[in-house]
């Protein structure tokens, strides 16, 4: 693309001080023919990660353009209001403990773009990098994304640190987005969504960035109770996006289907969870093996 393509890339972050440098440079070090206009919503941390970005928005002040919010707005407001104060034709999303590890991955989406007129997103593969044990995990991230079906019922999603999308596409549909916000949604998943069912993705067969893994974190736990609160946002997500969308009867209900069972999955795995915590299990457990209850006991000792 020619010099003057803007690409904006937004950055959401909250009390993300370890990681939140490493996100912004590695947007910082693209190499692309575009200028890239470098959105950062701070959804009023508590930690030194203003300070972190303030600093790079002094040593970078016409790529940098932090907000900084007077309070937490919730993850899918703070990424919707980056998107509507963009100005770019593209744009690009990073949340700020993931990064970027293609120098070119903006000029590699930027070229697929504009040569496919009739695309609206690209996305890629992303590695996992687990940060309790410090290593990397499996490749993350499938071509199934690009099948509205595929994407509605399976259990992928698009990889939102790949995303490069049209701006004007998304904005088009600005008018629908007011219940996802308020309510908290995935919106990424929500951008998806939509460039799936009224445009097309491109998956790219690379990987260009990296997700960190954090063991508790806006869209990630181990605790079975947030598991199902998770599971229950992309229910209502996606039953609201198909009926709004007028999308066939038959896969709503396979969708929900699908959606309905992991919910009651997650929601048997908590009983069973709770039994076993009971004292009354502890003790019937105990005295049915009391050899397997003393070793447990030894290895505390």
């Amino acid at each position: 693309m020619n010099k003057k393509t803007l690409v904006s890339v937004v950055v959401t972050t909250y009390n993300q001080e370890k990681y939140i440098e490493k996100a912004l440079r590695s947007v910082l070090e693209q190499e692309c023919d575009a200028d890239i206009e470098l959105l950062v919503g701070d959804d009023c941390s508590t930690d030194n990660t203003p300070k972190i970005i303030e600093k790079l928005a002094n040593e970078y002040p016409t790529i940098v353009k932090p907000m900084y919010n007077k309070i937490n707005v919730g993850m899918s407001k703070n990424l919707y209001n980056q998107i509507v104060r963009s100005v770019g034709g593209v744009i690009a999303y990073l949340d700020g403990d993931d990064w970027w590890t293609d120098k070119y991955k903006l000029q590699k989406q930027l070229d697929f773009l504009e040569h496919n007129a009739d695309y609206g997103l690209v996305v890629s593969y992303a590695r996992a990098y687990d940060e309790t044990t410090g290593t990397y995990q499996e490749r993350l991230g499938s071509n199934s994304v690009c099948d509205f079906e595929t994407l509605m019922y399976g259990d992928t999603d698009v990889q939102s640190q790949t995303m490069l999308f049209r701006r004007d596409l998304l904005l088009a549909h600005k008018e629908d987005f007011k219940w996802y916000v308020d309510n908290n949604c995935f919106f990424d998943s929500i951008i998806a969504y939509y460039f799936a069912y009224y445009s097309k993705i491109h998956f790219m067969e690379e990987e260009l960035a990296v997700y960190r893994i954090l063991s508790n974190s806006g869209c990630h736990s181990t605790n079975k109770q947030k598991q199902i609160e998770y599971t229950k946002r992309y229910f209502a997500i996606k039953s609201r996006f198909m009926i709004e969308n007028n999308v066939s009867p038959d896969l709503c209900h396979s969708v929900l289907l699908n959606e309905w069972n992991k919910a009651f999955q997650y929601g048997a795995w908590i009983s069973e969870e709770q039994i076993r915590n009971s004292k009354r299990y502890k003790l019937g457990a105990f005295l049915f093996n009391p050899i397997a209850g003393l070793k447990k006991i030894w290895a505390y000792l």
